[in-house]
């Protein structure tokens, strides 16, 4: 049985994960050392010229963009109450509420990065599932091999990497940074709700806009296929968790703006819910968190990109 998708978030959860490492049926893979992928990536050919940033101004405005074909929705910036109230059933208290300020509107993917779109840019395809199809999420890389993602579409675009990777560290250039990057935890919500107080991202019935547990059939499935919340953002609840970028703490409190999370910890966040995961675990205010170094079939990533 699956402790990511099936027992409460905190270090309990997470104890047993180490101790495990068994997701379901399927066994964990161990993490390279310094957290680095493996096998060693085909470099994708660099573009002559930078891709142009994107401009909008109406949320869930469509940009594709030119060397991975991937589509990004234009969140707006705006502000929202994150977290879940204590009338929730399953609420836990790592939600308390606080309102969030996100002042700079930035881009997210349309839906999660698919094997497909990886391979054309790592010359790999990590996922476990990887007979669900180039369409599919890639799924079993680390918090690690996604930042490393994101910086290789960057250079490829010909736009600045937006993170620096030494050994087990790394750091962010910020919110002005042009290139590719993970969603802070704040954003990544913010855009999950689209604007709305659905229990998931779109809806209160799970079946209509998510793959879980319970209709997954046990692994995970082509992007896309259900219905997208109000800024056209698919796949938000389900299908797999995604990494963002802020180490995992309980919030503070008070009311924030941009949030990026705490400076320091020993695990990264990640958001959404996995084709294994218990519906009361797929909230849009649900969290969770794994070792920066580790991989899961349950686990991939949704690329951002600053306005």
């Amino acid at each position: 049985m699956s402790p990511i998708s099936n027992r409460a978030t905190g270090t309990a959860i997470l104890s047993t994960i180490v101790i495990t490492c068994i997701l379901g049926s399927v066994a964990c893979r161990r993490p390279s050392p310094a957290g680095q992928e493996q096998p060693a990536p085909t470099p994708a050919p660099a573009s002559l010229q930078p891709t142009p940033s994107p401009s909008a101004s109406e949320a869930g405005t469509l940009w594709v963009d030119p060397v991975a074909g991937m589509r990004f929705r234009f969140i707006p910036s705006g502000e929202f109450t994150m977290g879940s109230p204590p009338s929730v059933i399953g609420r836990h208290e790592n939600e308390m509420q606080r309102q969030v300020t996100v002042r700079q509107a930035f881009w997210l993917g349309e839906t999660e990065v698919t094997q497909g779109q990886w391979h054309t840019i790592m010359g790999t395809n990590p996922s476990h599932h990887s007979g669900c199809g180039e369409d599919c999420p890639v799924e079993s890389v680390s918090w690690f091999d996604a930042i490393r993602f994101a910086n290789r579409l960057s250079t490829t675009s010909g736009l600045p990497e937006c993170y620096q990777v030494e050994g087990r560290s790394a750091f962010f250039s910020g919110l002005d940074c042009q290139g590719y990057r993970l969603p802070t935890e704040a954003e990544w919500e913010f855009a999950a709700r689209a604007g709305g107080t659905h229990m998931y991202s779109g809806s209160k019935d799970i079946d209509e806009i998510g793959w879980y547990r319970e209709n997954s059939g046990a692994g995970t499935n082509p992007v896309g296929r259900k219905r997208a919340n109000a800024w056209e953002l698919y796949d938000m609840t389900g299908n797999v968790w995604e990494w963002v970028w802020d180490w995992y703490d309980s919030y503070q409190p008070e009311d924030v703006t941009d949030p990026m999370g705490p400076s320091a910890g020993s695990r990264r966040v990640f958001r959404g819910c996995g084709w294994n995961t218990y519906a009361l675990h797929c909230r849009t205010s649900f969290r969770h968190s794994f070792f920066p170094e580790s991989r899961d079939p349950t686990i991939g990533v949704r690329l951002a990109r600053s306005q």
